[in-house]
């Protein structure tokens, strides 16, 4: 839901962004087999619509280092296929800037 809303949310409210999207990318590392699962799973959907968004994704190139170390991180002890999904979006939209 955040996802669909964020383009309006956040559109004069850069910083309210990042630090969402900061969230976002912090919480897909919760461990699998905790309560925090529901919270990874939809932080993975919402970067997802996020990265598929052609007026969403261009804001996020600002913290493009950042997500990418955070993404280096995640990729090796994430195993949930809609994560894989969300970074094949990612690396599809930003393969020209990284």
């Amino acid at each position: 839901m955040l996802g669909y809303y964020a383009d309006m949310l956040f559109l004069d409210y850069a910083d309210a962004f990042i630090k969402t999207m900061n969230f976002l990318f912090e919480s897909v590392g919760y461990p699998g087999d905790t309560a925090e699962q529901v919270i990874t799973l939809q932080s993975i959907d919402t970067l997802n619509t996020v990265v598929s968004d052609a007026d969403l994704a261009p804001r996020l190139e600002p913290m493009l280092p950042q997500v990418v170390a955070i993404l280096n991180l995640l990729t090796p002890v994430i195993t949930h296929p809609t994560y894989f999904e969300f970074l094949l979006e990612f690396v599809k939209y930003y393969a020209v800037v990284l």
